[in-house]
């Protein structure tokens, strides 16, 4: 019914508008798009020419990928898909819509009975509000056992509240300055083995590799993967080289952004 690619996200198109969508949205899952490496629900596809497709499902993202895009036109280039034929295009749509009503129901049932969910974008200082409420109320209990306006201890209590609550700020303040400065860890090695093209293709992607050279360096991969070769990073060089073993647009460049992404384990 369906095959999986990776394609250029210039050639989708999509007949819902992009006002549609908030832009803080498309900017979250955007920066997260570019982060993560690519999209985790792939877009729905229809080909309708030579390299260009239509979105029939995942507008939504679609859009994120082109804002990602916007911002960082080279690990924004690709996208990953699902491409339909045009003869399944109904069924494909009546699965979408089944799957939305139920994800609709899902939501109706637990909408009662779940917390709302803390997500990147909550503001630290408003969830440190929240946890700290109850604390603040116990704490003017203490400091109001009576109602005799005239209590010369409740001062001194206000004080004391008074200089918590402004460290408790300032602790804030330098968590979210703090926070952002943590890079993330680097993502583990691909198996160059046993790895596919697609996650190949989306990792020379994040390190900037061109299109070209990720066509080259998977060419250069299956090169040496045949059964009367090895594939090793000694091989993948000499096909850097001039010689019988060379490999049409694969450099020295793209081999060591592949090494950067891949590892070789020869068992």
């Amino acid at each position: 019914m369906s095959k999986f690619e990776i394609v250029e996200i210039e050639s989708v198109s999509s007949s819902v508008p992009r006002s549609n969508f908030k832009e803080v949205d498309l900017d979250i899952l955007a920066d997260s798009i570019l982060e993560s490496g690519g999209i985790l629900k792939p877009l729905v596809l229809k080909k309708i020419g030579f390299e260009k497709y239509e979105v029939i499902d995942g507008h939504f993202e679609y859009y994120a990928a082109v804002r990602a895009r916007e911002k960082n036109s080279i690990k924004g280039e690709i996208v990953n898909a699902f491409i339909i034929t045009s003869e399944k295009e109904d069924a494909v749509l009546k699965q979408v819509e089944f799957f939305k009503g139920i994800e609709t129901s899902e939501k109706i049932v637990k909408a009662p009975h779940q917390k709302p969910e803390i997500n990147q974008e909550t503001n630290i200082s408003e969830l440190l509000d929240e946890k700290l409420k109850p604390i603040y109320a116990r704490m003017n209990q203490l400091t109001s056992p009576n109602p005799n306006p005239i209590n010369t201890e409740k001062g001194d209590y206000d004080n004391r509240l008074k200089s918590i609550e402004n460290k408790i700020e300032n602790l804030t303040k330098l968590i979210e300055k703090i926070i952002p400065t943590i890079p993330p860890p680097p993502p583990p090695k691909l198996k160059l083995l046993t790895a596919k093209n697609e996650e190949i293709m989306i990792a020379l992607n994040e390190v900037g590799a061109k299109r070209t050279e990720i066509n080259a360096a998977l060419e250069a991969i299956k090169y040496w993967k045949q059964s009367d070769k090895t594939l090793t990073w000694q091989n993948l060089l000499i096909s850097t080289k001039k010689g019988k073993h060379k490999i049409s647009g694969f450099a020295d460049a793209t081999y060591q952004r592949l090494k950067q992404i891949a590892e070789i384990q020869i068992e």
